[in-house]
């Protein structure tokens, strides 16, 4: 929907080419998002998530009706 104006479209290449992605990013995000499989997705998923590693942070004031915690430690 964003590159369906003038703006939004040059305001998409002007971000692909300060991320570093190159002047063609808008031609060759779509076919690269094609090649993506369940499987592929799963592997990078396996290499680089670690639940283990993972910690969780709450912030704010909880609500009077929490009796107890949320997470235990």
């Amino acid at each position: 929907v964003g590159l369906s104006t003038s703006g939004g479209a040059a305001a998409a290449q002007l971000a692909a080419i300060e991320y570093g992605l190159g002047v063609d990013w808008l031609t060759v995000f779509p076919e690269r998002l094609a090649e993506l499989t369940p499987e592929r997705v799963n592997d990078v998923l396996r290499r680089y998530l670690h639940p283990e590693r993972l910690s969780v942070a709450l912030a704010g004031t909880p609500s009077a009706d929490a009796a107890e915690p949320m997470i235990q430690p």
